[in-house]
């Protein structure tokens, strides 16, 4: 059971990353050097609520830059915003959750991360013993991928074709 709930939970959080590329993706691929003309919905205040968050459902930017022309700001009236913001929630506790999984795991017995039978090259974690997807680095700042879990392996190509897949569409269709 808890393997299903793993799995369920890793693709959920992979299929909600998909919003989040293609908005880093288009907030990236806004042209810098244009400010918003002075007809923009974004001048007007009737758009902002508390002058902070841009509501406009005429305006179909997700990102549509500032009024002092410093930056984006997200229409939360866009369909995407909502999903991205459940998205980035989602992904935030699935990070907290799998992180203390991950400490507390460590903590019981002795970590095989540092040991150096467990890397190929030197350099690439492999320890068919180890269940953690990403467990932490030697050096104990950020995370490697175990490549013997092949979730870890189907995770890592899961981001980096979606990456190459967002990039193709926008050059195809941006």
């Amino acid at each position: 059971m808890k393997a299903l709930v793993k799995y369920i939970s890793l693709a959920l959080v992979l299929l909600l990353c998909s919003p989040n590329l293609y908005a880093v993706q288009a907030a990236l691929s806004v042209d810098t050097t244009q400010a918003a003309s002075d007809n923009d919905p974004i001048y007007d205040t009737a758009n902002w609520k508390a002058h902070v968050f841009y509501f406009n459902k005429n305006d179909n930017r997700l990102f549509p830059p500032k009024p002092n022309g410093m930056g984006w700001t997200i229409n939360f009236s866009h369909p995407l915003a909502g999903v991205m913001l459940v998205a980035f929630v989602l992904l935030l506790v699935a990070f907290v959750y799998f992180t203390r999984r991950a400490s507390i795991a460590s903590t019981k017995t002795q970590d095989p991360i540092k040991e150096d039978e467990n890397y190929k090259l030197g350099i690439f974690y492999y320890n068919k013993n180890d269940t953690r997807i990403f467990p932490p680095k030697r050096s104990g700042l950020g995370w490697t991928v175990n490549f013997a879990n092949p979730l870890s392996i189907a995770i890592l190509l899961a981001i980096v074709g979606g990456i190459l897949l967002m990039e193709f569409l926008l050059i195809k269709y941006g």
